[in-house]
């Protein structure tokens, strides 16, 4: 069966949306999602995004490259939200978006870009993320003559361990490199360069790129490296049209996290997925 698809992308970070109102019998999402992300044979993303409406509710589901469902986070929130802004099926200014997992709001900055509030950063034992509780969860490594700090954090549902190493609280003229590329199996390191009070570069991505910007910045604003109100820009180089692509992270009051960025099409198509019932295993059996 041939299914139409968007790509779409947030600073970098690709998905592929599937509009199950687009007509026809729906797919098994799973192995649509195995196959469509292959970034070889398919048309390649980070992940696959399914969008069901009913009367009263825009449901959102998210899949990883291996067909497996995951938690939705705000990257997939972002580009649904473009998407249904475009296609006219968005309110005047909140989206809401129903996942397995809760419900997911999109604010309508402007024609491309959106914002998500998030829940507060927590431990990665759930406890309350903040300043006060740095000295249990933090630690400092000495490698290669320099310090480095390791903050661990769980921001948009996902457990990151941001690297902030001596160089990178000296100003412009530092240029960090992480020590190594991973802190544990189940967390994601990033690596975060001060470039001032109002601005971070990161060097990885993560699972969910907005994710990895609320991770950053609430670390950096937790140490007092920056304030609660941050640019986060992303990539190995730090050119100034990086910027277009940042991500802008407010830590509020109240402790959620505020995450706001450009959601662009990649382009659109038609994807030939095989049909179960024409094959024994179900497999897609194209060359």
């Amino acid at each position: 069966m041939n299914l139409k698809f968007y790509k779409l992308h947030v600073s970098g970070d690709d998905r592929i949306l599937f509009d199950c109102e687009s007509g026809g019998r729906l797919p098994d999402f799973p192995m649509l999602a195995a196959s469509i992300l292959r970034r070889r044979r398919g048309a390649g993303a980070a992940g696959f995004v399914a969008l069901e409406r009913t009367p009263e509710r825009i449901w959102l589901r998210s899949f990883s490259r291996g067909g497996d469902p995951h938690p939705a986070g705000p990257v997939d929130a972002l580009c649904a939200a473009r998407y249904l802004f475009d296609s006219g099926r968005a309110p005047a200014d909140r989206i809401v978006l129903d996942t397995p997992d809760g419900s997911l709001e999109a604010d309508i900055i402007d024609s491309a870009t959106f914002a998500v509030t998030l829940r507060p950063p927590l431990s990665p034992g759930g406890e309350e993320f903040v300043a006060a509780n740095l000295s249990s969860l933090s630690r400092t490594v000495e490698t290669g003559g320099r310090r480095v700090d390791i903050v661990p954090v769980r921001a948009g549902g996902f457990p990151f361990a941001v690297l902030f190493a001596a160089s990178s609280r000296e100003g412009p003229g530092g240029r960090p490199r992480a020590t190594f590329r991973a802190v544990s199996d189940d967390m994601t390191a990033v690596e975060a360069r001060i470039v001032s009070r109002s601005r971070l570069h990161v060097r990885d991505r993560g699972p969910d790129i907005c994710a990895c910007a609320c991770a950053a910045a609430a670390a950096a604003a937790a140490f007092g490296f920056c304030e609660r109100e941050t640019t986060v820009s992303f990539g190995r180089r730090m050119p100034d049209a990086s910027l277009r692509e940042a991500v802008y992270v407010k830590w509020l009051d109240d402790g959620r996290l505020y995450a706001a960025a450009r959601a662009e099409y990649c382009y659109s198509g038609e994807f030939w997925l095989a049909d179960p019932s024409d094959s024994p295993d179900g497999e897609d059996t194209r060359d």
